[in-house]
């Protein structure tokens, strides 16, 4: 179905995410399916020339849709 978060970045404390939390699943980014892990690597790589992060996501069972600009 996508990606569950367990966990962000447990050995990086000068990370801090806001917006994903564990338990989430993203399902979609910018519109692409990322089940499987070679679709997450095409995503991640279309990111490169993306003006725009659509992360599509399920928290409590419930879908949310995340947006934000990509500045370059």
């Amino acid at each position: 179905k996508g990606w569950r978060i367990i966990t962000l970045f447990p050995q990086r404390n000068e990370i801090h995410v806001r917006v994903l939390r564990p338990g989430d699943t993203v399902l979609r980014v910018n519109g692409q399916s990322v089940e499987r892990p070679e679709a997450f690597m095409n995503v991640w790589e279309s990111l490169r020339k993306a003006d725009e992060l659509v992360l599509e996501i399920e928290r409590n069972g419930e879908p949310s849709t995340l947006r934000y600009k990509i500045t370059k």
